[in-house]
């Protein structure tokens, strides 16, 4: 059976950086800058530095705009869903009649595993 405590962890991390976040959704303005729907407006969000590819850009800022709270939220549901999905799985195949056979719908199980130990920096 695969171990799917780090998709739930991931989750469970998601929901709580999501809920100490500012509500989004969030915008990008060329300049950098971040506003939020509160009216406040601030310079730096996040630093990455320079590095080989550069200094961040206005797509960087773009990339951390979109994933607002809202966007996190919706991952880590689909994480857990994907979880409960394989549990509910594993536990039907322990009750399927002798005779009979058990036909699991295709999931992304192996995709959420992937954005699970991404998003932990786990590999």
């Amino acid at each position: 059976m695969m171990d799917l405590e780090p998709i739930r962890e991931a989750a469970r991390l998601m929901r709580v950086r999501a809920a100490a976040a500012t509500p989004g959704p969030w915008q990008a303005t060329d300049n950098l800058c971040i506003d939020a729907p509160s009216g406040f407006r601030g310079r730096v969000v996040a630093s990455v530095g320079a590095h080989e590819g550069g200094w961040p850009s206005t797509a960087d800022a773009q990339h951390i705009a979109s994933w607002s709270p809202t966007v996190a939220m919706a991952v880590a549901d689909w994480l857990d869903a994907e979880a409960n999905l394989h549990d509910s799985a594993a536990q039907a195949g322990d009750e399927v009649p002798e005779g009979w056979s058990l036909r699991i719908l295709s999931s992304t199980l192996q995709q959420a595993v992937a954005v699970a130990r991404a998003y932990l920096g786990t590999p």
